[in-house]
């Protein structure tokens, strides 16, 4: 039964991944974060904190540096300290996990996080 749990699991992200895709041949760069906060949320929720970190991260690159949003930056960076805080994320750990995150975004075909 856990296999079972972990694969709908992985399902579910990999629907998340798609809609990052979708939005990302949209354009829509506000949902594209909306997503990644989704996600990251899921993998803190299942206490995977190292990949929780890397997900908030990648939000990060995805937010603007406009002076006006940074209370939003702000408070995506604290969750994504915190996250490696619980978890003892050391920054090698987040870089790897990064790649994780770059892996599922390559395979589902998502442009890199940076705004255009």
């Amino acid at each position: 039964l856990g296999y079972e749990a972990a694969g709908l699991v992985d399902r579910a992200l990999d629907c998340y991944t798609d809609a990052i895709k979708l939005y990302d041949r949209l354009g829509d760069l506000e949902c594209k974060e909306s997503v990644a906060s989704a996600i990251a949320h899921v993998y803190a929720d299942m206490r995977d904190h190292t990949m929780s970190a890397a997900w908030f991260d990648y939000e990060l690159e995805l937010l603007p540096r406009e002076p006006a949003d940074g209370e939003r930056r702000a408070a995506v960076q604290a969750s994504r300290e915190r996250q490696m805080r619980l978890g003892h994320v050391s920054s090698s750990l987040l870089a790897a996990a990064r790649g994780r995150v770059a892996a599922a975004l390559a395979a589902h075909g998502s442009r890199p996080g940076a705004r255009p």
